[in-house]
């Protein structure tokens, strides 16, 4: 299995199915798992198969650095998940959740993140699937200096239609908020996108920016977002916009005079949009295949299954 040439099994993998890996500072138990410990630790969660629990726990206790990898890849049957992620006072977490092809239905994921004084969440969320998609995110920032920074990429192909929807609540002075999508539709994929930045009276120096691209490949392919600010509060700094289109023909035109042929111009101005996800994605095999992925949705052929190191 090609998850196997990425993850080699080690103590740090652990495909949700299986038992438990013994990582010390993680306890892993009815569907929770716990991180403790001032150390860093690294998590690499695999779903390759239907669970038997469709709620998923993530506890972060206080003061705690994370790395956490989740994917999910290979699932064949409608699937409704949820996952609950919690984020004590000081934690600084990271999350990679991508969700792979092939994705033979429909799947709906409904995520939930809450942050006490002072945590920091990074999350990247890639979106390849081979079915229709709805990804549903709530975050609260409930403590004093909270932070998150969201990062997806999405790419919508044949007829699937990709739905992602993202609130951040600012329930607390002085917390941020950031949130970027690069959005890329083909042939006749649908994406839709709805940003929502939420900062409450009483919120003061909280900061939200958001910022979508979208890119249309596909002659019947359709993009398009919703961003929105629902702001309360004087003393804060908001922004946010969209920006959707197809390739540009001045860049194409640019790029052709420079001796490249149009097929491989089409790839650099893609990939640009790859650029800023794959730089945040530490892990060099799985950056390489996520871009065979998007190749092969993109501009056809097949995918090469990674090398064992």
């Amino acid at each position: 299995m090609f998850l196997g040439a990425l993850f080699p099994k080690d103590a740090s993998v652990w495909e949700l199915c299986d038992t438990p890996p013994k990582v010390p500072g993680v306890k892993i138990r009815d569907r929770t798992i716990a991180f403790s410990g001032k150390k860093k630790k690294e998590l690499t969660c695999l779903i390759t198969k239907e669970v038997s629990e469709n709620v998923i726990r993530f506890s972060f206790h206080k003061n705690t650095q994370v790395a956490l990898k989740i994917l999910l890849f290979d699932l064949k049957k409608e699937e409704q998940l949820q996952f609950h992620f919690r984020l004590g006072s000081g934690a600084e977490v990271t999350v990679d959740h991508i969700f792979l092809e092939p994705i033979n239905s429909k799947l709906s994921i409904e995520r939930k993140f809450r942050l006490k004084e002072n945590a920091r969440l990074t999350l990247l969320t890639g979106v390849f699937p081979n079915a229709s998609f709805l990804c549903r995110d709530d975050t609260e920032l409930i403590g004093e200096g909270a932070s998150v920074d969201y990062l997806s990429l999405a790419v919508a192909t044949k007829k699937n239609r990709i739905q992602i929807e993202e609130t951040v609540r600012h329930q607390a002075k002085q917390t941020i908020s950031k949130m970027q999508n690069f959005l890329i539709a083909t042939e006749e994929g649908l994406l839709e996108c709805i940003v929502a930045g939420v900062i409450q009276k009483g919120m003061a120096q909280s900061a939200c920016e958001q910022a979508n691209r979208g890119l249309l490949l596909g002659e019947k392919s359709s993009i398009s977002v919703d961003p929105k600010l629902l702001i309360d509060e004087y003393d804060v700094k908001a922004s946010h916009g969209a920006a959707i289109g197809r390739i540009n023909d001045d860049e194409l035109f640019y790029l052709e005079s420079r001796g490249l042929d149009e097929t491989l111009a089409k790839q650099l101005i893609v990939f640009g949009y790859l650029a800023p996800f794959l730089d945040q994605l530490a892990h060099a095999k799985l950056s390489d295949y996520l871009t065979k992925i998007v190749r092969k949705q993109v501009m056809g052929g097949a995918i090469d299954e990674p090398e064992l190191a």
